[in-house]
């Protein structure tokens, strides 16, 4: 059990929610302390417990629990802030709980059990609004199928109609429970109240969205009395982007939307050419630089990516960012995936458990394009893959193709990974990776997370560092240019 703070891998994943700095002026005054207390103690959970920043010029200090659960940790800060406590089980099953700090708060939480919504609580300076925050996060449970994650991964579940009732239900609820929440400094609300009205604009066009993707004839409105505020958002609200985390996804779908439009129009764009021409014609500085950090980084990790997109994206980021911390990660970024670009050497490993028996190093697969299938026993994304990399296997069995499994499971779970090996029949050959996801090779291809795919040529040379997944019908496109 862990508490850990990864501020690249958080941009890459796209994780997207933790630190928003907050303007809060009574709290001030309450203290006149430049930092906040957080600790807590945790028992009987199996699992991760960690904060990663959202706002890409915070930074959090590491956290560590001792041997009995116990962690605490100073954070220095000049302004109150807003976060998530990430709690991701041993099912994979992650919630994200609210908190607040602001300079002179000492708040402590305790978790005890599996189900972190119900056997959470919270003691200390700022017990108040953490409770606020716990009774939102039970409000929002009662309705998963409203949660703007779980519609993105498992589309609609429910009528656009229904949707929007429950919608709206929902928000009257969490508006009730803010007024319910007396106790509350004045500048909190009026930041919840924002918080609230966004979060409400974002899961009604997130609403819209989804159906029109599922089905292009669909003639779907968002609901009379939202249209003309959701046409009337600006895009420029730097204050309010920072202290709202729902006001950054209305942008975001905003965003995604102009790209859906554009590319309909002129299809050979890129991405990354859409999102940069966008973000140019807004005003704000801070909005521009944040919005193109993440763009950099999830465009530099794309698929289909070769040297000259890879220049070519790093020159767009360039022509916006003014933010020199920011300017230093991407270049630091952008040298790594130059290092990895199609046509470079392949990083190397050597000698991987191999299942059969003995060691494999990259050496020994020289001769034969290689799919290489990066992967874990305990990867849910990884093994619903395998159906689809059977039936490829099955399909280029008699080819130039090798396909090779790389699994980042600890050295410890050798036994487990045989086991799952046998009982599932997987294909192709299998190894083991030296120090899982610690492992040079995984690291000198900046892999952030598995599954991952890559193809070598027959010299060792990088085809490319991100292929598309068996399931992909892309994926046949590309294996169909090569002499296989």
């Amino acid at each position: 059990m862990h508490i850990v703070n990864k501020k690249i891998k958080n941009i890459l994943l796209g994780l997207t929610l933790l630190f928003v700095f907050v303007g809060c002026n009574d709290q001030k005054s309450k203290d006149a302390k430049n930092y906040a207390v957080f600790s807590g103690h945790v028992q009987n959970y199996e699992g991760s417990i960690y904060m990663l920043p959202n706002s890409s010029d915070t930074v959090t200090p590491e956290m560590v629990l001792d041997a009995n659960g116990f962690f605490r940790d100073t954070i220095f800060l000049e302004k109150p802030m807003r976060a998530n406590l990430v709690i991701q089980q041993q099912d994979k099953a992650i919630r994200r709980l609210g908190v607040y700090l602001y300079p002179g708060a000492d708040l402590k939480v305790a978790l005890n059990g599996s189900k972190p919504v119900d056997n959470i609580s919270y003691s200390g300076e700022g017990k108040e609004i953490a409770d606020y925050l716990l009774a939102k996060a039970k409000i929002e449970e009662q309705d998963k199928d409203l949660n703007p994650s779980n519609m993105v991964k498992k589309g609609m579940t429910i009528t656009p109609q229904e949707a929007f009732g429950r919608a709206e239900k929902q928000h009257q609820q969490l508006v009730e429970n803010l007024k319910q929440h007396k106790t509350l400094s004045t500048s909190f609300i009026a930041s919840e109240e924002n918080e609230l009205k966004y979060l409400n604009i974002d899961k009604l066009s997130l609403i819209v969205s989804l159906n029109k993707d599922s089905n292009e004839n669909l003639e779907l409105e968002l609901p009379k009395k939202y249209q003309k505020e959701v046409a009337n958002i600006p895009n420029d609200l730097g204050d309010v982007y920072k202290n709202s985390r729902s006001y950054q996804l209305v942008l975001i779908h905003k965003k995604e939307e102009h790209v859906k439009k554009v590319k309909q129009e002129n299809p050979q764009l890129s991405e990354a050419e859409i999102v940069f021409s966008w973000l140019h014609k807004i005003p704000n500085q801070y909005i521009k630089n944040d919005m193109a950090l993440t763009t950099a980084f999830r465009e530099l990790d794309g698929f289909d990516i070769t040297a000259e997109k890879l220049k070519k994206i790093y020159q767009g980021y360039l022509s916006i960012a003014t933010n020199q911390e920011h300017i230093d990660m991407v270049a630091e970024h952008y040298q790594g995936k130059i290092a990895i670009a199609p046509g470079q050497p392949s990083p190397n490993f050597e000698n991987y458990i191999n299942y059969e028996g003995g060691t494999t190093s990259l050496a020994d697969l020289k001769g034969k394009y290689v799919y290489i299938d990066l992967w874990a026993t305990w990867c849910v994304p990884c093994l619903a893959e395998v159906p689809a990399l059977k039936k490829l296997e099955k399909e280029y069995h008699n080819t130039k193709l090798q396909f090779v499994s790389i699994s980042v499971d600890f050295k410890e779970n050798e036994d487990g990974w045989r086991k799952m090996i046998k009982e599932k029949k997987l294909p192709g050959m299998h190894l083991l990776a030296d120090n899982a996801n610690n492992s040079k090779f995984i690291k000198d291809y900046k892999i952030p997370g598995v599954p991952r795919f890559i193809i070598l040529g027959p010299e060792g040379e990088i085809i490319t560092p991100k292929a598309y997944f068996p399931s992909d019908p892309k994926l046949r496109t590309m294996l169909n240019t090569l002499d296989i």
